[in-house]
């Protein structure tokens, strides 16, 4: 099976920090990577805290909202600042508690 991705564009900034709240507390893993090409060509995992990282949540950030579909099932919604240094949300959530969310904000695939 191929991943789904969800259409986003049509999102609020505000709608989409509902998403990725919510996403939060349903999450069963989350992470921040920051990817500073001064330093290295390779995202880094970093310690940043939840509410710093929505800090730098921004209406020009890349934001997804993705059904996994490889090995393991999985929900995955996230984003990247498009920034220096850039920073990536890492949002995992079991396929039902995607599916809560998908139904409660009338997320539809992208075709």
């Amino acid at each position: 099976m191929i991943d789904v991705f969800y259409n986003t564009r049509l999102l609020t900034l505000s709608g989409k920090v509902l998403i990725i709240r919510d996403a939060f507390d349903y999450k069963s893993d989350w992470w921040v990577d920051v990817l500073d090409c001064s330093i290295s060509f390779r995202r880094q995992k970093t310690d940043m805290p939840f509410e710093e990282i929505m800090s730098k949540f921004h209406d020009k950030a890349h934001f997804v909202v993705i059904h996994r579909n490889g090995v393991e099932e999985i929900g995955e919604i996230g984003f990247c600042t498009f920034t220096r240094p850039e920073y990536f949300l890492w949002t995992h959530l079991s396929v039902p508690n995607l599916n809560v969310l998908i139904e409660k904000y009338k997320l539809t695939p992208m075709k």
